[in-house]
């Protein structure tokens, strides 16, 4: 599958929207074996439209607090909090934060803290939406100037 996502959109759209109808629960069992992490991950890297993944990301929010003490989900929790919303990143950093002592003891807490800003929202959470904030503006600015992920050569 994770081969199979890495082709165009046109070639793959009936496992995207395979992935996007899967019940909730199903969604995130999937997400939580080893295989089935790799797949979504897959997903998140593959050409589906960002609102299907969003639509992803939402619902790993709903289920985070169980996810992210595993090691296979932390990949895509942190792949999801790339493609979230305003909010949802807010929700995400806020629910790592409140668990960030458990998850300092995992073997990679530290890792998904770091890339979702965990320990900076704990810190400062008006700072930390700041900063989301600039850093989602500049991402626009440059696939204003520059096209959303098309080559320039």
């Amino acid at each position: 599958l994770s081969i199979v996502l890495s082709f165009p959109l046109d070639c793959c759209q009936q496992f995207v929207d395979s992935m996007t109808s899967l019940p909730e629960a199903e969604l995130v069992e999937i997400t939580c074996s080893p295989c089935g992490s790799r797949a979504v991950e897959a997903f998140f890297d593959s050409a589906a439209p960002s609102t299907s993944k969003k639509k992803l990301a939402t619902v790993f929010d709903r289920h985070l607090e169980d996810m992210c003490f595993l090691p296979g989900p932390s990949f895509v929790l942190q792949k999801a909090f790339s493609f979230a919303d305003a909010s949802t990143r807010e929700s995400y950093a806020q629910k790592l934060a409140h668990h960030r002592s458990a998850l300092a003891g995992c073997r990679h807490g530290p890792h998904i803290l770091r890339a979702c800003g965990a320990e900076e929202y704990a810190a400062d959470p008006k700072g930390w939406s700041e900063k989301q904030k600039r850093k989602t503006n500049q991402l626009k600015s440059f696939a204003k100037d520059f096209g959303n992920g098309t080559s320039l050569f």
